[in-house]
């Protein structure tokens, strides 16, 4: 038995289920009068899913519906008659037909969100500290996930529903949003995947597996550039030896570029001045051979600096590595010009994948002089010449 709660019609007093919130009263047949009164009742498994069925509006009429809706209770009214469809006919049709109706309820919500001021919790005005709106984290974090939706192309949504629908497999939210913060190319050729592989994280997976390996095999026929004199300062970033290792959580991660091995690296040439600054970006797997290229490249260990990021890798049954340590080395005694403000630990957001962030390159510019290099970059960077595979032309 499912408890549901119960709504009256406030022009006859007829009593009805929850689930006939947008339907005409039983009794006198008027619309828009069915009130919740407090209560519930009991009703067996076949009669919500007629009252379910009954409720759920057409995939047409639904879109014309949300489209028409101005307000989140109006839309969550509709989604949480398709979520109890969705519970209780897996593997139908009509399952499909919720799950669609569900992801565009979520978009037509994302789009209200995008244009309100004032964001309103709970039909109250959210209170203001100093000012300032203050929302709860975990409608914050909903909020979030429905924000890709909107910008997820109409044609491309509607690719998605019909892969799903092949093998009857009700769309998600999370897949349609998934789908939408991919770059257009990207999302094409996952999209083309679905018609054999509709679960959108597998076809992420293998589309990205499949880039990301043609990015790299693209990189390593590519040819460094001559090293012209040496520089003052030196930021490297090698391509360290990691095996990456396929993963049921988060797998959509794949390497982008082609790794060196631990000869390779050791053997680079530092073109550096008598008297260089070194900074050698690292993980802390590759920490030790870090230390080892500082000694074979001719500097010496001066201290680590951390980037401290919101969030990072995380092996199963370990720590979360949310941190990047840098090493600092030095050739001879160069000089900082300015050490105000200038702290061995800082806090950053995260880029692309190995990209580092600019407020480390906006500290580098501030405390050192002279030529400075950035070794392995992959997009121009103000006040450095640039070196690599990838290394943008200047």
């Amino acid at each position: 038995m499912r408890a549901v709660d119960r709504l009256e019609c406030k022009w006859c007093g007829h009593g009805h289920a929850s689930g006939r919130t947008r339907r005409a009263c039983e009794g006198c047949g008027q619309t828009g009068g069915l009130q919740p009164t407090g209560e519930t009742i009991s009703l067996a498994h076949d009669q919500v899913m007629t009252v379910a069925r009954g409720a759920l509006p057409s995939l047409e009429k639904a879109r014309a519906i949300l489209a028409a809706c101005i307000s989140q209770r109006e839309i969550k009214e509709i989604r949480a008659v398709a979520q109890a469809v969705l519970s209780l006919e897996r593997g139908k049709e009509i399952a499909c037909d919720a799950g669609e109706i569900i992801v565009l309820a979520d978009t037509r919500r994302a789009e209200l969100e995008a244009d309100e001021k004032a964001t309103r919790v709970e039909g109250r005005p959210a209170k203001t500290v100093s000012g300032r709106v203050t929302v709860p984290h975990a409608q914050i974090v909903a909020e979030g996930k429905r924000a890709p939706l909107r910008t997820l192309p109409p044609e491309d949504r509607q690719a998605y529903f019909d892969a799903c629908r092949k093998t009857m497999e009700p769309p998600t939210p999370t897949g349609a949003a998934a789908l939408a913060r991919l770059p257009e190319p990207e999302r094409k050729r996952v999209i083309a995947k679905l018609a054999d592989k509709p679960l959108v994280s597998r076809a992420i997976h293998d589309a990205q597996r499949e880039l990301a390996a043609e990015r790299a095999e693209d990189v390593s026929t590519k040819k460094s550039k001559a090293l012209r004199g040496v520089f003052d300062v030196v930021v490297c970033d090698p391509p360290w030896p990691i095996r990456w290792v396929g993963r049921t959580i988060r797998p959509n991660q794949h390497l982008e570029y082609p790794t060196m091995t631990e000869a390779e690296i050791l053997a680079l040439k530092i073109p550096a001045a008598d008297e260089c600054h070194l900074f050698l970006w690292s993980t802390n797997k590759f920490l030790p051979l870090a230390f080892r290229c500082i000694e074979t490249w001719g500097f010496d260990y001066s201290c680590e600096f951390v980037w401290h990021k919101p969030g990072g890798f995380q092996v199963n049954g370990g720590p979360q590595f949310n941190h990047e340590p840098c090493l600092y080395a030095k050739r001879g005694a160069p000089r900082f010009v300015d050490t105000k403000a200038f702290f061995t630990c800082f806090e950053a957001s995260r880029g692309r994948q190995s990209e580092k962030p600019a407020a480390f390159y906006d500290v580098l510019r501030r405390v050192t002089a002279g030529r400075r290099i950035d070794m392995f970059g992959r997009k121009p960077i103000d006040g450095f010449e640039s070196w690599g595979k990838e290394a943008p032309a200047q």
